[in-house]
């Protein structure tokens, strides 16, 4: 077999040796991937995470005092002629989850509705609903509604509701996309009626540009924007938390300051490329032979018992049916140790002292997961500790409940 398609591991060894310096080099000078924000909420959450940070920033009245600065800049993305200047900033007054609005942002004579989609699906009559809400509790008539009520949709993926969700039911899209039109309908469901003449301004505001909407101002130049000025150091704090989250977002963007080995790998050559990619195959392929053989001598060695390979590895990688490889088992038969027992569950990993379908002691948790094992960079050596751990705290306390 030709070498061509072999990593030359010489070249290979030393690429690993520079990435991990650069990398521990970077990690010992502060550089780090930490995100707050992330860390409690999940980056996709519309609600929680983005509609109410963007509403705690443009909020006038917000814990910031500073003043409109922020809804300022939100307000200078909005790139539609009959919407520029729809707000008085002055008197203008910002909402949050109002009559399950996302965002309302009105001086109460102008209305700006803003419905923010990340990866939730558009909901049946629900633009036309949020107009309907806005038009009753405003009392705004049909005939003033084009001029007083706005529609804005925030999103980082598509330009405006699907069709099929019937979102807008009672309007049309004008050919330009720039207003909702009232179709002279009445919807059967909900008697929805919007006169033709009705003409609702409506601006689609990406999350960040791509290579259809390239000319379009985004939320990302918001916050780019709002760091520019002179910030205190918890509100600029804040803003770049939220800058690394869209980063997050962004599809095919390298967002982590501390490198991986994709990272490194992307910017050497293509001959070290090659090895590079080669290796990652050799050593994706050699992982959970690796993770298994180091488990099995490890408990032998700490308790006399050889754990079933085959089992192992087809409930590491979840091989076939859940019934084959879940809730594998080993008992561990020593002396004064008959009841030891090695779990392995759906996702969890548990080890102590069980007769029949009961743990002893006040319970038993975890000394390990498969996710652990497999994607964190010391996930097996964790595991092994808790397990030398166990074996250790046992021989010299009651053995009661594991650790």
């Amino acid at each position: 077999m030709s070498n061509i398609f072999l990593p030359q591991y010489h070249s290979v060894e030393a690429s690993l040796l520079a990435f991990k310096e650069q990398r521990e080099k970077d990690i010992a000078m502060g550089i780090n991937d930490y995100s707050l924000l992330n860390s409690v909420l999940r980056i996709n959450d519309e609600v929680r995470l983005h509609s109410r940070f963007i509403y705690s920033m443009i909020n006038p009245l917000g814990n910031h005092y500073r003043n409109e600065i922020f809804l300022s800049e939100f307000l200078n993305l909005i790139q539609h002629p009959n919407i520029k200047n729809f707000i008085d900033i002055s008197n203008a007054n910002v909402l949050c989850e109002w009559q399950n609005i996302d965002l309302l942002i009105h001086d109460n004579s102008h209305f700006l509705i803003i419905e923010n989609k990340l990866r939730a699906k558009d909901q049946e009559h629900q633009i036309s609903r949020y107009i309907e809400t806005v038009m009753k509790k405003f009392n705004i008539s049909y005939n003033e509604s084009s001029d007083r009520i706005a529609v804005i949709y925030l999103s980082k993926n598509r330009s405006g509701p699907y069709e099929e969700s019937r979102s807008i039911i009672g309007f049309n899209f004008t050919d330009d996309f720039y207003y909702l039109q009232g179709n002279g309908f009445t919807d059967k469901c909900r008697d929805f009626y919007f006169p033709s003449y009705v003409n609702i301004p409506y601006y689609h505001l990406p999350y960040f540009k791509n290579k259809i909407w390239k000319n379009k101002k985004t939320i990302y130049d918001w916050v780019t924007n709002c760091l520019k000025n002179d910030l205190p150091e918890n509100i600029a704090t804040s803003f770049q938390e939220y800058h690394l989250i869209l980063n997050k977002l962004i599809p095919n963007h390298t967002w982590r300051k501390v490198k991986t080995m994709s990272d490194f790998a992307m910017e050497q050559n293509e001959g070290k490329q090659k090895d590079l990619y080669a290796f990652m195959i050799e050593a994706q392929k050699a992982l959970p032979n690796f993770i298994c053989d180091k488990i099995i001598n490890v408990f032998s060695d700490l308790y006399g018992t050889e754990i079933n390979k085959t089992k192992l590895i087809n409930w590491l990688l979840k091989k076939g049916r859940q019934e084959k490889w879940k809730d594998y088992i080993e008992l561990v038969n020593i002396e004064n140790r008959e009841n030891l027992t090695l779990h392995f569950a759906l996702n969890n990993i548990f080890l102590g002292e069980k007769k029949g379908d009961t743990w002893a002691g006040a319970g038993v948790t975890p000394i390990g997961n498969r996710d652990q094992l497999l994607k964190e960079i010391d996930g097996l050596y964790k595991f092994l500790d808790k397990l030398k751990d166990y074996n250790y705290n046992s021989d010299t306390t009651s053995g009661n409940s594991p650790a």
